[in-house]
């Protein structure tokens, strides 16, 4: 089954001793760092990996001819200097690449909404859309698009022979969460993930499903 886990990029991890964003510990220290960083927060290893950008992503939507999503608000957004104009409505459509783009830029949520809910969203309605018995027969060439656009150890060659096992997979809305804490430096509030306690969660997960 897929299990998807969301890490605020936002949040800050310990570096020894220095406190990093996520988000930036791909950029200053490399994949292999980040890799070994996913692990101590959770305690599992990762076996494979795909890098995607959020410039790149809206390809692998159309390479897969669309996505039907569920736009969680009205996004309305419009920076002419940045050359950004974000107009969509609430509701489920067919986006396409163009439009996930759209939807992956918006940051103005309220009522508890977040971009990292909504990414978190598209990336499961991606994964359900490629998974789908309607593209099965065209997955071998739309894995071969996709590994021009995406930064992955995973070969050609391994997909096709572990097809059949990857369009068995099923689907359920389970998220594992990342437990965080407040910590203070100085006269500053950084929010940090709790490593032990996330840890802990997903042992925890393990040992019902495995």
């Amino acid at each position: 089954q897929f299990t998807f886990t969301v890490f605020p990029t936002d949040t800050y991890v310990d570096m020894n001793g220095k406190y990093v964003k996520l988000s930036e510990v791909y950029g200053r220290y490399g994949l292999e760092t980040l890799l070994n960083k996913v692990y101590a927060m959770t305690g599992v290893m990762i076996d494979n990996y795909a890098v995607v950008s959020m410039e790149g992503f809206p390809a692998l939507v159309d390479a897969l001819g669309g996505i039907s999503f569920n736009v969680p608000c009205d996004m309305n957004y419009v920076d002419r200097a940045g050359g950004i104009d974000i107009n969509l409505k609430a509701g489920l459509q067919r986006l396409d690449g163009d439009g996930v783009l759209d939807v992956l830029m918006f940051r103005e949520y309220q009522n508890g909404g977040s971009r990292e809910k909504t990414t978190a969203e598209l990336i499961k309605r991606f994964i359900i859309t490629f998974i789908s018995i309607t593209n099965y027969n065209r997955a071998p060439a739309v894995f071969a698009e996709l590994e021009a656009i995406v930064d992955t150890d995973f070969t050609l060659d391994e997909f096709k022979n572990n097809i059949d096992v990857i369009f068995k997979y099923a689907y359920n809305n389970r998220e594992l969460h990342v437990t965080t804490k407040i910590i203070t430096i100085g006269n500053e509030e950084l929010t940090v993930v709790d490593e032990p306690a996330t840890c802990d969660t997903f042992s925890d997960y393990k040992r019902i499903y495995n």
